[in-house]
């Protein structure tokens, strides 16, 4: 999946010339619509009718805003069947994969295909905090370094 990432944020960047996640949602016709959620719920993508949209909680900083909204836009690029609130209630599934692999596309989305050079005496704690980034997939994100 991690190749899957890279490759589908390459090719976005060829076709569309941003990895802006707002620009791209717009070019895609995903509707955003900033809201009051529940404290707890940063965001959540659906899909009616082949229609798209992501929700994002209006109490998030801009910084966090960014970061779901890519986090959602990885949802509606690789997840789009898939209604985690149902399987979360309704079956034995584990949603924990396709929540990291959201996170990790964000990541790669907001900080670029990772490279030894780009990691050179920069601790992974410091990116996390600076971008506002979830430690693990920020990891998993040096992880794929070449």
């Amino acid at each position: 999946m991690k190749q899957k990432i890279l490759k589908t944020i390459e090719n976005i960047y060829l076709r569309y010339g941003t990895l802006d996640p707002k620009q791209i949602c717009d070019i895609l016709n995903i509707s955003i619509t900033n809201t009051e959620l529940p404290k707890g719920t940063n965001g959540f993508f659906f899909s009616i009718a082949g229609k798209k949209a992501i929700v994002i909680n209006s109490a998030l900083s801009k910084e966090s805003e960014k970061y779901c909204l890519a986090h959602e836009l990885g949802h509606a690029l690789f997840h789009e069947q898939l209604n985690r609130a149902f399987l979360s209630q309704n079956t034995y599934f584990v949603a924990e994969r396709y929540e990291r692999e959201a996170d990790l596309f964000a990541v790669c989305l907001l900080l670029g295909k990772p490279s030894k050079e780009k990691l050179v005496g920069i601790p992974l704690q410091l990116i996390s905090k600076k971008f506002g980034l979830p430690i693990e997939s920020v990891k998993d994100w040096a992880q794929m370094a070449s």
